[in-house]
């Protein structure tokens, strides 16, 4: 999705709330669906990382003691 249409999603997703563009509120709307993108991007990465990790499987051995 280009900035250009994700903008006209925003605006469209504002509107569908009841806020009127132009205004101080329809303003705050895009601020806050724009922030919530980023937070769920955020929270995304900080999964994607914590799976990328290397896991450590330990497994004893036993090795008997010969005489």
């Amino acid at each position: 999705m280009t900035p250009e249409e994700q903008r006209a999603a925003d605006e469209a997703e504002c509107r569908n709330y009841g806020f009127r563009p132009g205004t101080d509120a329809f303003a705050e709307c895009l601020q806050r669906v724009e922030l919530d993108r980023r937070a769920e991007w955020r929270a995304r990465r900080l999964e994607m990382e914590r799976w990328n990790t290397p896991t450590v499987i330990y497994q004893p051995v036993v090795v008997e003691k010969r005489d």
